[in-house]
């Protein structure tokens, strides 16, 4: 038996946010349905009966189902009601058994509604359309009724029709990125959301029409697409997929505690800097601002003294050692993307758990073809922005270990994407690549009185090779570390280390580096000198593509590609993505009788977790099982993970000492 459900909520947030209806369907062994019914929640005869199916059936479908757990349990289910089911996401299984060319195409798209017209032939926009159309109308009278709220206090000047509009969006819209624009209005719109709330889908009439048309279209889908895993062989990929929905909603849930004093004082600290910064052209003494671009273009020409295609980022980074106007716009847009993506993002999202304030994210389980999961929490970077005075905005001194925990503990997968590409090279020659081996470990080395040597010359002691250094001495082979601009050419190597990687050809490297196209292709032929195995595990998955229709990754999810452009990406960037969401269940599993441990974060190739204070030695074994636990065995070089923690925020986390 199988029980697909989806939740009509009053929002959006993972912790507060409640449903207020929960259509779902029975289906049976043969796929077919034996039930379908709206559960309301306010009525609990209708309830009790829904949630006897969540009890009693072990496997539940859903689109996106993470969230619609977090709907449950914010409804106040018991966890243990969930922990021990199989999970099946139509995201997940679209990914799974849809031809892989098919989704990099264009016209792919993942949601619910474009996937049932293009597979099911059944189009719901009509209704979804209404929807939405209901809403926004519900909104804009709800708009209108804060400005004239405002008006009755005499807080709101009249303005013409168009700065009018401007303002209300603002306020109603945007108020976490302008509200110190509009400090008179800050007591009057909170006093007047708690009286009025912002209408919700609880609110539009077609609302349950709509979600039994999703849970309709969510067992078509299921129904197509879920044989098709064991024909296509994708049996492992998804079983492991499944485990790691519990882990994952447990870090979702956890989120990120927020020191807002501190981000508040760096947001302060950037309005002051925005403000000081001017861009003026010299010929005529006016201030651009940095959205005029045809302007900007004319002005970085006059400064560089080049020939411009457009004002982009790209290319004000080209000239901005010749363009004072270029150097200017770039600090602007870097202010700008501070305050409009991390700090307004962050506010928008701030709320209040048990007297602390959190921000949450949700790790999308079918964002990607590889498998790798995304999440906004990706987005953040990891270099401070450094104002023009010296100081700091340095993003991850915002998050805070929070108030029961004493630990904030980051494990760091070291060099993931190389170390696989090294076990490719071992897989497709017999042996793995030479230099890139060397990198990690002592590869076809002899051990002497306690030193390893070159097996090809034992007066050479071994010592990690520098991957990104070998690359930049083979394309620039007079050009050593004494050059005074050597760390410039190192930098080079490394980004066309990655981007070969990735399949980037020599035009490629040109474009993304922003360097002559001769120089690039020295720069692709120094990776193929250095690096040979790699250039032969790509000329290996060419070849293979055409004998076969799907290569597995190294975890065996299956690819089924003709590009192998993009399957070079996909098998090593989708073997590390299949290996965290493993590792995520081993910890999992290994925590639950330890609730001083609980999940907190995944960014890219890092696991954060917060802990308890604790007795130290106990900290030191369980950190030590834990690590062990994410270390991930292979052939060539063995997949391990670096340890860094903090006491304080995620920027001070240092290095663990009692790491393996």
């Amino acid at each position: 038996m199988y029980l697909i459900f989806d939740t009509e909520t009053d929002g959006l947030n993972i912790r507060t946010s409640k449903p207020f209806i929960v259509p779902y369907a029975v289906v049976d062994k043969n796929l077919n349905i034996v039930k379908i019914k709206i559960a309301h929640t306010n009525n609990d005869i209708e309830m009790q009966e829904f949630l006897q199916h969540l009890k009693d059936i072990p496997t539940i479908v859903g689109q996106n189902i993470k969230f619609d757990l977090h709907m449950m349990l914010n409804y106040g289910i018991d966890f243990n009601l969930i922990k021990d089911k199989n999970y099946i996401d139509i995201g997940v299984l679209a990914r799974l058994v849809v031809d892989h060319d098919v989704q990099t195409d264009k016209t792919f798209q993942m949601s619910l509604k474009k996937l049932a017209v293009r597979y099911l032939g059944v189009d719901s926009a009509n209704e979804e359309r209404q929807l939405k159309m209901e809403l926004s109308q519900l909104v804009m009278e709800h708009k209108a009724k804060m400005q004239q709220y405002f008006e009755s206090y005499n807080l709101w000047p009249k303005y013409n029709k168009t700065e009018n509009t401007k303002r209300i969006n603002e306020v109603y819209n945007n108020w976490n990125k302008v509200f110190h624009l509009y400090p008179q209005l800050a007591d009057k719109r909170r006093k007047f959301l708690k009286a009025y709330p912002e209408p919700t889908y609880a609110d539009v009439s077609n609302v349950e029409t709509y979600a039994l048309t999703d849970v309709k279209l969510t067992y078509g889908l299921f129904k197509l697409w879920y044989p098709e895993v064991v024909r296509k062989q994708q049996v492992p990929a998804f079983k492991r997929t499944s485990e790691a929905v519990i882990p994952l909603l447990l870090m979702e849930r956890q989120g990120f505690t927020v020191d807002v004093p501190r981000l508040m004082r760096d947001r302060k600290a950037i309005l002051r800097e925005w403000a000081k910064v001017k861009i003026i052209d010299p010929r005529t003494g006016e201030e651009l601002n940095i959205g005029q671009h045809a302007k900007l273009k004319e002005l970085y020409e006059y400064e560089s003294g080049m020939q411009l295609t457009c004002a982009d980022k790209d290319t004000r980074k080209s000239i901005e050692e010749k363009s004072p106007a270029a150097r200017a716009a770039n600090y602007i847009a870097k202010m700008e993307k501070y305050l409009s993506t991390y700090i307004t993002g962050i506010l928008n999202k701030l709320t209040e758990i048990d007297g602390e304030y959190k921000v949450f994210t949700q790790y999308n389980l079918a964002g990607t073809v590889t498998g790798r999961l995304s999440s906004d929490f990706q987005q953040f970077p990891r270099d401070p922005l450094e104002l023009r005075d010296g100081s700091l905005i340095d993003i991850r001194g915002w998050f805070i270990v929070p108030k029961d925990y004493k630990y904030m503990f980051f494990l760091d997968y070291s060099q993931m994407e190389l170390r696989l590409q090294c076990e490719w090279t071992n897989i497709i020659q017999g042996e793995p690549d030479l230099n890139l081996a060397r990198a990690f470990s002592p590869y076809q080395c002899s051990l002497i009185n306690g030193t390893y040597y070159l097996n090809e010359n034992l007066n050479e002691a071994w010592k990690p090779t520098d991957l990104h250094a070998l690359t930049a001495k083979h394309a620039f082979p007079n050009i050593d570390e004494s050059h005074p601009d050597w760390n410039h050419y190192r930098s080079l190597g490394k980004r066309t280390n990655f981007a070969v990687n990735y399949g980037a050809s020599p035009a490629a490297v040109a474009s993304a580096l922003n360097v002559p196209f001769k120089t690039a292709e020295d720069l692709v032929n120094g990776y193929r000198k250095a690096f040979p195995g790699a250039v032969a595990f790509a000329k290996w998955i060419r070849k293979r593509v055409w004998s076969i229709d799907n290569i597995p990754n190294l975890m065996f999810r299956r690819y089924y590609s003709r590009n192998s452009h993009q399957l070079l990406n996909w098998l090593v960037q989708g073997s590390g993505a299949d290996i965290l969401l493993e590792k995520l269940r081993k910890v999992y599993d290994y925590i639950q009788d330890k609730p001083h441990w609980q999940f907190m974060i995944s960014v890219h190739d890092e696991v954060g977790y917060v802990v308890k204070d604790i007795p130290q030695e106990q900290l030191a074994q369980e950190v030590k099982e834990i690590q062990k636990l994410m270390t991930h065995s292979m052939t060539a070089v063995d997949i391990i993970t670096d340890i860094e923690y903090s006491t304080t925020c995620w920027s001070d986390k240092k290095e663990w000492k009692n790491a393996l």
